[in-house]
Order: structure tokens, then sequence, then C-alpha cells
């Protein structure tokens, strides 16, 4: 882990760097693959929706950059006990006649796992606790304790404070990742065709 990392709140001019990581982060992910298939266009998708996610959050002061001297390298938000803030963001034009084509390929299953879903993510906000957004470490400086350094900042609280935390993901290399800190896996909602599995993840307070 590097002693040149420092984490602290996000400043207001780091919002579209904090937008950049997250496109970066997850180019590569099923949903937004699937919503926006072409490059160009799905960066341009994730620009958007990361920077709304941010802006949203921000308010709740919880959104943290990890900085090596002035330069972001890492941003996390999360969003404190009781609080719930969902992205809107609306898929690019050009995409919908492709998820037209992926809703009557899928048909009757594809209505089953938006609730599916739906239903996992309303009952972990129900539960309370912190709620990881996202996490995201620019690509050139992962494996450096980056993300580390932004788990711990929040989770160290939620241990003082006796509170949980919770997140939902849909890259199956993440799961082992967070089960390092203690989160659990408290239900899926399995892939299947173009669709990715989501788990949904929980962390009670450590000792």
């Amino acid at each position: 882990m590097s002693d040149t990392i420092r984490v602290t709140p996000l400043a207001r001019d780091d919002v579209a760097g904090g937008a950049d990581l997250f496109a970066r982060a997850f180019d590569a992910d099923g949903m937004a693959r699937l919503i926006a298939p072409d490059a160009v266009e799905r960066r341009s998708f994730l620009l958007r929706g990361g920077r709304k996610q941010i802006e949203r959050a921000m308010p709740y002061r919880h959104v943290f950059g990890a900085y090596e001297a002035d330069a972001l390298r890492g941003i996390a938000v999360w969003l404190p006990p009781g609080v719930a803030v969902r992205s809107t963001e609306a898929p690019p034009l050009r995409s919908l006649p492709r998820l037209v084509r992926v809703a009557l390929a899928q048909g009757p299953p594809l209505v089953r796992y938006l609730r599916a879903r739906g239903s996992r993510l309303s009952d972990l906000h129900a539960t309370g606790g912190w709620h990881l957004a996202f996490l995201a470490t620019h690509p050139d400086h992962q494996r450096r304790g980056i993300a580390r350094r932004l788990l711990e900042h929040v989770l160290a609280r939620a241990d003082t404070d006796g509170v949980p935390a919770w997140l939902e993901t849909s890259d199956p290399v993440n799961p082992p990742i967070y089960e390092r800190f203690g989160f659990v896996t408290v239900g899926t909602v399995p892939g299947h065709g173009t669709l990715p599995t989501f788990w949904f993840m929980r962390r009670t307070p450590q000792a």
C-alpha cells in the first residue's frame, strides 16, 4: 500500500475526474455494454451517469477521493444510513432499438429479472446502513491498495458506530474481493442470455 495516497472528500473541481474514473472502471460492465455496445457511445453514457451519481451524493458529504499529490487515483461514493440516491440516467436513444430487441428476445424472464433486482435493492435499502454506490480506481494505479484505503475509510466508522454496510455488483471478480473486507453475499439475481448476474452483499459491524 502506498504511503503517498491520502483519502479526503472529493473536491468540487474533481467531479469530472471522478466521472472519468467511473467510465474507465465500468467500461466492461455487462449492463453498460448491453445498453451501449458502441465504445464511444458507452463512454459518453458512463461519463454522464457517473457525474450524476457523484453530484447527487456530494451533498451528503461522503464522496471520497484517493489522491497522490494533486492527482486523483480513485473514488468511492458512499451514502450514509437512511439515504437512498439512485441514478435515473436514461439509456442513449441510439441504444433503444437494441434494448427493444433484447426485451423481445428475453420476454417475460426479463421482467422477472428486473423485478428481482429491484426487490433485492429495496430490501437492502430498508435494512439501512452505509451503501457503497460505487468504487473506482484508475486502471494505471490498481494493486496499490487504493481501493482498500477507500473502503476502510468508511468501514472503520461503520464498525465504531455499529452500523452495517452493503453494495451490489455485477462483476464476478468482485465478490471474493469484498469478502476480504467482511462482506457476505446475501442474494443474487442470476443472469441469462446477455443479462449479467448481480450479487448483493452486506457487511455486519466488525468487532
